[in-house]
């Protein structure tokens, strides 16, 4: 025989309290005087114990809409806050439920005349410009 002994209970508890703080497998098998390979079974056997999360290689990115805070509304100048002088423009897009087309808008905004500009757009998404 090889003289394979099974884990223990103190040492399982061992394994996945220095997984939670974020040991490799390797230091695991040093610390504990075991083998690597029998630290990477243990953690494949019952994988849903460890708490470490891996990062998803494929799939959907995040979605959202990231305006840097120099961009934002707030952080405009007083100038066109109080709407002192002609030229700043506001733009919108009117995106409507596809029951009702496939048609939006683009509207344009003077913000001291109140001239506005409604453009058509063929299609839900902007072209790659």
């Amino acid at each position: 025989m090889n003289g394979y002994q099974h884990l223990g209970l103190d040492e399982r508890r061992d394994i996945y309290r220095m997984v939670a703080t974020g040991r490799s497998a390797r230091q695991i098998a040093d610390a504990l005087g075991r083998h690597p390979s029998t630290i990477y079974r243990e953690l494949k056997r019952n994988r849903h114990l460890a708490r470490r999360s891996r990062r998803q290689r494929y799939g959907r990115k995040p979605r959202g809409l990231h305006i840097p805070v120099a961009k934002t509304i707030g952080a405009r100048p007083q100038e066109i806050t109080d709407r002192s002088s002609f030229g700043h423009w506001e733009g919108d897009l009117l995106i409507f439920m596809r029951e009702y087309g496939k048609a939006n808008l683009t509207s344009l905004v003077e913000r001291r005349s109140c001239l506005t500009f409604l453009a058509l757009n063929p299609r839900r998404h902007s072209p790659a410009s």
